[in-house]
């Protein structure tokens, strides 16, 4: 067997590109699909490499259980991006508090410079 590194270029989204390596091979893609001994060699190099983690799913599986489970993964995504949305509309309301409280300090602060500056001047409060 082809060392590691040698597999990946015949990876595709985590699976062995079978149609690639009938290409390389000068075999037709139906024969990677229909020839049984193919098929059990395919199957035996896949499962090594599953096994060393170079790919995520062995070849010819049926779809129908990835689609469930990226389904699964689908429907996380879609509430964990629903909870961001939700703090990130909390910490947005937060922010505007905050720079109102800001805003109003800022008014208090020049009030009062303005009287002590007054004071100073005069000796006298304003009222």
């Amino acid at each position: 067997m082809q060392s590691d590194n040698d597999w990946h270029e015949y990876c595709d989204n985590g699976a062995l590109n079978l149609k690639l390596i009938a290409n390389e091979c000068d075999l037709s893609r139906s024969a990677v699909y229909q020839n049984e001994h193919l098929k059990k060699e395919i199957k035996r190099v896949a499962i090594e490499l599953f096994n060393n983690n170079i790919i995520d799913r062995l070849p010819y599986e049926e779809k129908s259980s990835t689609s469930v489970s990226s389904a699964i993964k689908r429907d996380r995504s879609n509430r964990e991006i629903g909870k961001l949305h939700e703090e990130n509309r909390k910490l947005q309301n937060k922010v505007s508090e905050l720079q109102a409280g800001l805003s109003d300090a800022k008014n208090k602060l020049a009030r009062y410079e303005a009287m002590e500056a007054i004071l100073e001047n005069t000796g006298r409060m304003p009222r």
